[in-house]
């Protein structure tokens, strides 16, 4: 279908434009599916390039060991798809000889090119349309709250616009508010305007506001502010209602600016939805409020509702969060890493880490429904041996061992099936609160085993990140009781 030489042009975010490149075709399958080398060029602007455009001429390469702007892309029933629908066919141009000389092996194979944007703005090309923006953060500090309220406004790729956000120090903030203004000058009378209201409750101007790795809002006043939100307990009210036709529960948590119902029939798992508010008084007040509809409704306190012993399952509109998992997760996995979607080592930032989440959860429901138990340990079995195509892992860590079985099975397929590992493990917690103690000890082996892996592939910069990543994570999981 695609040529060497094909370009490709992708809408991206806040109105630019991409090209990507095909570099090489007729690849080994993978998974009985099309691979394909593609790579990033230059090009990165507001108007939709002409295929005569010089940036377009050849790709990005990275010096050094890890490539972040070439990819192999395919061995997904989607991967072609998402190529036709996603990109759009501008032209053919010959490929250099750079281009030419690369070798496909070296590179990672992903199922789809949806870090064009990312990878963009980690390089030059994307540093040089960098806006500049005045951001400023406030604090109303006192014996009894510690929070803050962060804006930034101005000039936002090409958009004059405010986004702004609230919460306690320490914590990423509840939600973000975002506006679009016609003229400059509009913008900054609406900045004032929120500042002022802020000033006017008590907040000051924090000069040693800063955000941490993981995005949370902190002041450099001798030490750090420690995340409320991992440490506090939600607040909880489960009720339930019966008659002659049915018999249901319906149950809220709330916790700063977030609150989460639960609903349906007793004895299921129910739907989750979770919604999130601009203030801790405005979720506290519509917390409040759901409570009173219900319990004017008929629906009575649900003694016999136990938290433990429930399952949890995330909003799929929203995605990964504290009060969608299970009350054991929240309390031993408090890190950000563990709700983090966009970290390729966290339990669920890659594709095999959201997938197996999924099939957790897809599996969980039926099992439910139907009335039957529920294995683990069977499914990631199943998974790595039937739908990976691996061999099952070995126990041994070592270099030695690692070696022999990438004899008979690719290193993309030994990261795959280690990733479903720990991310099955990590799953099994979140939903239920307890883990199998084999798959237990299969996850700890998986995660030490990625380090053996990329040092086998010569990627020191990787490797570095899975060590920093997976060692918080091996911690925790070493410290988690196996059984319920």
């Amino acid at each position: 279908m695609f040529q060497a030489g094909d370009v490709l042009v992708a809408a991206l975010p806040m109105g630019y434009y991409g090209a990507i490149k095909i570099l090489k075709t007729g690849l080994p399958q993978h998974e009985n599916k099309e691979v394909y080398l593609v790579g990033a060029t230059q090009y990165f602007d507001k108007k939709k390039p002409q295929i005569d455009d010089p940036l377009l001429k050849e790709i990005l390469l990275t010096p050094g060991p890890y490539e972040k702007y070439v990819y192999r892309i395919g061995g997904h029933k989607d991967s072609v798809e998402i190529l036709k629908t996603r990109y759009n066919f501008l032209g053919n141009l010959p490929l250099t000889e750079a281009e030419q000389e690369l070798d496909p092996e070296k590179f990672f194979l992903v199922p789809f090119f949806q870090q064009l944007f990312m990878m963009l703005a980690r390089g030059d090309v994307f540093k040089k349309h960098v806006p500049t923006l005045k951001q400023e953060a406030y604090r109303l500090l006192s014996d009894e709250s510690d929070k803050f309220f962060y804006i930034a406004y101005g000039d936002y790729y090409g958009d004059v616009s405010i986004a702004y956000c609230a919460g306690r120090a320490g914590t990423i903030g509840g939600k973000l508010t975002s506006k679009v203004f016609g003229t400059e000058e509009a913008c900054m009378i609406e900045a004032q305007k929120l500042i002022d209201a802020k000033i006017k409750e008590g907040y000051v101007l924090a000069t040693n506001h800063y955000r941490d790795d993981r995005g949370r809002h902190q002041f450099n006043d001798g030490k750090e502010a420690k995340s409320r939100q991992n440490k506090l307990v939600a607040t909880h009210q489960a009720l339930r209602y019966t008659d002659e036709k049915s018999d249901k529960f319906w149950r809220i948590e709330y916790l700063d600016s977030t609150l989460v119902v639960n609903y349906g029939k007793t004895g299921s798992i129910g739907k989750y939805q979770v919604k999130e508010f601009d203030s801790e008084e405005g979720c506290e007040k519509e917390a409040k409020k759901l409570i009173a509809s219900k319990i004017k409704k008929g629906y009575k306190p649900y003694a016999e509702f136990d938290p433990n012993t429930h399952i949890y399952l995330d909003d799929l509109e929203v995605g990964l969060h504290r009060l969608t998992s299970h009350p054991k997760f929240r309390e031993h996995f408090t890190d950000d890493l563990y709700y983090d979607c966009t970290d390729e080592f966290a339990p669920f930032g890659s594709d095999e880490g959201d997938i197996s989440l999924h099939e957790v959860n897809d599996d969980l429901k039926r099992a439910v429904k139907a009335g039957t138990g529920f294995h683990f340990i069977l499914m990631v079995k199943d998974m790595i041996e039937h739908d990976l195509g691996g061999a099952y892992p070995t126990d041994d860590n070592s270099r030695e061992a690692v070696e022999v079985v990438l004899k008979t099975n690719s290193i993309d397929d030994m990261i795959n099936c280690d990733m479903t590992l720990y991310s099955t493990a990590f799953a099994q917690i979140k939903t239920i609160g307890w883990i199998d103690a084999e798959l237990k000890q299969l996850a700890l082996n998986a995660m030490k085993r990625m380090a053996v892996v990329f040092e086998i592939k010569g990627d020191d910069y990787l490797r570095e990140m899975v060590v920093e990543t997976q060692t918080r994570m091996i911690r925790d999981l070493e410290g988690f009781a196996a059984t319920p």
